[in-house]
């Protein structure tokens, strides 16, 4: 939903800043540039925090770096932290149950399921800056 899609625009943001020369990623330069209400960007931060994914600076209230080595942070950890159980996130992806599925569909399938698991904060940020 909405709130993953905003902690994942929010976790490559965060883990980002030190490529882009900041120190830390602040809340009220986010939400400047977005057309987000701030009350979601808190609630998304405090999902994300709650599941070592990002921590606020204790000497700069509203600035964020990433609660670990971003090398260890997946995007399934994003999509965990807003779906409840470990599992249930990725596993959410097999939509269709029917049994005349595509064989490489399920493939297909497969290989992004792994590739969530394996993609890391430090590799987006590579790739896209």
């Amino acid at each position: 939903g909405s709130r993953v899609s905003l902690g994942l625009r929010i976790g490559w943001g965060i883990s980002g800043s030190p490529c882009r020369g900041d120190p830390a990623w602040c809340v009220a330069k986010f939400v400047e540039g977005q057309n987000v209400s701030i009350r979601l960007v808190r609630e998304v931060l405090h999902t994300l925090t709650e599941h070592d994914i990002v921590r606020e600076l204790a000497d700069e209230p509203g600035c964020y770096v990433p609660a670990r080595d971003t090398e260890s942070i997946s995007m399934s950890d994003v999509f965990k932290a807003f779906q409840g159980t470990p599992d249930k996130a990725v596993d959410n992806l097999d939509v269709a149950q029917t049994t005349d599925i595509d064989d490489r569909f399920d493939a297909e399938l497969g290989t992004f399921k792994d590739r969530l698991q394996t993609l890391n904060f430090r590799q987006i940020v590579r790739e896209i800056t």
